[in-house]
């Protein structure tokens, strides 16, 4: 399994872990984490947040990444597959 993933989109830099950081990559320049794992049990610090199975639906609206996340996911696929 790959442990983690850093996605820029636009100005946002995105670092997808499995697990949960205290701290991450861009941590001091506004980067963004976003996580699976706890099923909704970990709290969420400013700017990181779970969006394993239980919690992702809640979790991009209050981002507003959804049509960012969507769009990265699609290229990446069209330019990997």
């Amino acid at each position: 399994m790959r442990e983690s993933k850093i996605l820029n989109i636009g100005s946002d830099t995105i670092h997808l872990t499995h697990y949960p950081l205290y701290e991450w990559f861009n941590f001091y320049n506004n980067g963004i984490h976003l996580f699976g794992h706890t099923h909704g049990t970990c709290p969420e610090l400013n700017r990181s947040a779970d969006i394993g199975i239980d919690k992702i639906s809640t979790v991009l609206r209050d981002y507003k990444l959804r049509e960012k996340m969507i769009n990265q996911i699609v290229n990446y696929h069209q330019m990997n597959y």
